[in-house]
């Protein structure tokens, strides 16, 4: 990307804000995907929301925003997710922003209250008007905003294929304590099993080992260190997804970038991932069939191909595309050329 003349040039401020805290294992794909911006050379500040929830944190949340942003004086003010955090977003902003969309502003998910549920999606829409660009993690979400579909682009999340790459199977089964003969398959229930469908999965690994033989299912539940999540994904032989809404889920494209097999439902953005993807599957989400296409995949012993499929999920693709967009952005509210 062409940087501006001049040894004096100014550097593009972009100031993000992100639902939770600074460490664990939340909202780790938009953690990292401001690492990736700001080692392009633009000057970061990231403000974790401590709260969605509670009116005392929040209050106190929004004066906080306020000073940092009054300290920081960003070019371009980023939100991380919709509902409450864009809500705060575009009401506190004086310079231009973008709301990224994670698909849960949508979707209907299992476990939260109706009431929650509608306000969000209040709050998503208000801030879907007043933002100045939004980014969707896939099409289908896009299509949904159509009524402000000129300021509307698909970005997914991504996957940083320096961290997520082939390991040979045994090796990270060694690392991990597992043994180099079981069947495994791995399935992401996170913090909220009940959308993630942990009930399907079960019922197809229940129905694998009628038609296999002995299966060890490792779910996982958000605890796990993201900087492990290597070794699950290369060590595992299959991932099982059944959710029951999704954007982009980043575990696919993680489990891609390792060459494991994916047998899936078909989900947010999951069908154009996988298409021509090697030993992956997308199926009804029906315990018999999903658990057909495991076990096909469990006797083969092959691997898949995923990792020739992600060139434009990459960290480095996914941020130039946030450039263009902050650049673009910048252009239009202040015409000045700005690094990098």
């Amino acid at each position: 990307m062409a940087a501006a003349s001049g040894p004096c040039a100014p550097v593009l401020r972009v100031f993000h804000i992100i639902p939770g805290e600074a460490g664990g294992t939340g909202m780790v794909f938009s953690k990292r995907d401001v690492e990736h911006i700001r080692a392009a050379g633009v000057h970061t500040r990231t403000f974790f929301l401590k709260s969605r929830t509670s009116p005392v944190i929040l209050l106190a949340e929004w004066l906080r925003l306020r000073r940092e942003l009054a300290a920081f004086r960003p070019d371009i003010v980023h939100a991380h997710y919709g509902t409450v955090t864009a809500f705060l977003t575009v009401l506190n902003a004086r310079t231009p922003t973008v709301v990224t969309f994670h698909s849960a502003e949508f979707n209907h998910e299992l476990g939260i209250s109706a009431v929650r549920e509608k306000a969000g999606r209040v709050l998503t829409r208000f801030a879907a008007k007043r933002a100045d660009q939004i980014v969707c993690v896939a099409d289908e979400f896009k299509r949904r905003l159509s009524w402000c579909a000129g300021k509307v682009s698909v970005i997914p999340s991504s996957v940083d294929v320096a961290m997520f790459t082939p390991q040979p199977r045994d090796q990270a089964r060694a690392a991990l304590g597992w043994s180099p003969a079981d069947a495994i398959v791995l399935f992401y229930a996170g913090k909220n099993p009940e959308t993630k469908r942990l009930d399907v999965a079960k019922a197809t690994i229940e129905r694998v080992r009628v038609v296999y033989g002995p299966i060890r299912f490792e779910i996982l539940d958000g605890a796990v260190d993201p900087e492990c999540m290597p070794l699950y994904l290369n060590a595992a032989d299959c991932l099982l997804c059944t959710s029951q809404a999704e954007g982009s889920p980043t575990i696919v494209k993680e489990a891609m970038a390792c060459n494991l097999p994916v047998v899936s439902v078909d989900v947010g953005d999951v069908k154009q991932r996988l298409h021509g993807v090697t030993n992956s599957f997308i199926e009804p989400r029906n315990a018999e069939a999903l658990a057909s296409r495991v076990a096909q995949v469990l006797r083969s012993g092959e691997r898949s191909d995923g990792c020739a499929h992600l060139n434009d999920v990459t960290s480095d693709a996914c941020r130039d595309r946030y450039l263009a967009i902050y650049r673009g952005l910048v252009a239009q509210s202040r015409p000045t050329e700005l690094q990098p």
